[in-house]
Order: C-alpha cells, then sequence, then structure tokens
C-alpha cells in the first residue's frame, strides 16, 4: 500500500508538471504532442479528472498549429520553420499522438 501511494505521489507530480495550456513547439519530442501523448498515458491510470479538460486544451492547441495549402494540412516542425515529415518534432510524431487521442491506444510500436 505504501509502494501504491508513492506510485501515486509520483504520478501526480508528473502530471503537475506536464498541465500547461501550449507549447511553442508542435512535435512529440519536445512539444504539445509529446505532452498529449503522456498525459493520454496518465489519463489511462484515472488520476485525475481534471486530465481530460488538460487534454482537451492541448489537443486544440495542436489543431491550431496546422497549416492548410492546397487543400492538404501540414504540421510545422522543429521551432516552426518548416514541415518535415519526422517523428521527432515533424508530422508523424503530431499525426500518431492524433491517431492515439482517437483510438485510445498506443501508437508507438516499443510500447506495445
Amino acid at each position: 500500500m505504501k509502494k501504491d501511494k508513492a506510485l501515486f505521489n509520483e504520478l501526480s507530480y508528473l502530471y503537475n508538471s506536464l498541465n500547461i495550456k501550449s507549447t511553442l513547439q508542435a512535435g512529440y519530442l519536445l512539444g504539445t504532442a509529446g505532452i498529449i501523448s503522456s498525459l493520454l498515458d496518465l489519463n489511462f491510470t484515472s488520476i485525475d479528472d481534471t486530465i481530460s479538460v488538460t487534454l482537451n486544451t492541448l489537443t486544440e492547441s495542436l489543431l491550431s498549429t496546422r497549416i492548410y495549402k492546397n487543400d492538404e494540412i501540414f504540421f510545422p516542425a522543429d521551432q516552426n520553420l518548416f514541415t518535415a515529415i519526422d517523428y521527432g518534432s515533424g508530422e508523424l510524431g503530431v499525426l500518431l499522438t492524433i491517431n492515439k487521442i482517437i483510438k485510445k491506444c498506443e501508437f508507438d510500436p516499443l510500447f506495445l
């Protein structure tokens, strides 16, 4: 029981550090998509009901970074200077996170 309380306290600390409104970048490693993915994992543990409010706010923030061009949607990459399809800072990480939101399951084969 003592270990469960310690784990809960650590997860609560992690959640509080991720409880933000937005980031400067959209990407997975250093941006909003990665924070959303981490919060989704915490949400699966049912730590706090406020996680869903934070998730909604961050998802809206992430989707607001999209760029429309010729009937296509792009997401900005590293430092929002260009678009790229890489996992860490580009569209792949963003799209896989959106997929995780929709399907409510892990997308990364490293974590399955």
